[in-house]
């Protein structure tokens, strides 16, 4: 069993590394103090950093982002999810994110960005996407352009669910590229 000490009770803790370890379900909910994180290795449960709105620097070698994760970290402004292939749902809901990679992301789920007003993505590409759910890209109103591609008809085919991209004011231009 990993021991892991914080601070003790006078003093902040601002930055918290868990490598390798497990982090349990809300471990971490509602620090605000929190600055940054080093989970590299780590497992993961939901909303273990939900709210801890100081959050701004996380490491991480994740492949699936729990449901709720960093919901409600409101100073959270980057983060590298180019080899995430899984959102779950409301994992950045509300949080300040502004451009991500989406690259190899194959389902996000619903509300997996909700209200991320400054969102942008890297190459306007959610093309490996084959899942968008309800209300994941709803108020993003930095999308100007995404990128889909998919078979027409076929079961493989992208499915975007409704309200998916709800209140994106700014999204002008979604392209389909279809494939063989």
């Amino acid at each position: 069993m990993t021991t892991i000490t914080l601070a003790d009770s006078t003093e902040e803790t601002t930055g918290v590394v868990l490598k390798g370890c497990t982090i349990g379900t809300q471990a971490f909910q509602y620090c605000s103090s929190i600055e940054t994180i080093d989970m590299t290795g780590a497992t993961v449960k939901l909303s273990a950093f939900a709210y801890c709105t100081s959050l701004k620097d996380v490491k991480m070698n994740l492949t699936t982002i729990p449901s709720s994760l960093f919901q409600g970290c409101s100073s959270l402004t980057t983060i590298d999810l180019s080899n995430v292939t899984t959102i779950g749902s409301d994992a950045f809901h509300s949080t300040a994110l502004g451009k991500v990679n989406l690259k190899n992301c194959t389902s996000i789920e619903q509300q997996a960005f909700y209200n991320c007003a400054n969102l942008t993505i890297v190459g306007n590409d959610l093309s490996k996407c084959s899942e968008i759910d309800r209300y994941a890209f709803c108020n993003c109103n930095s999308l100007e352009e995404i990128v889909l591609s998919g078979l027409i008809g076929a079961k493989s085919s992208s499915d975007i669910s409704s309200y998916a991209f709800c209140d994106c004011e700014n999204l002008k231009t979604v392209t389909y590229k279809c494939t063989d």
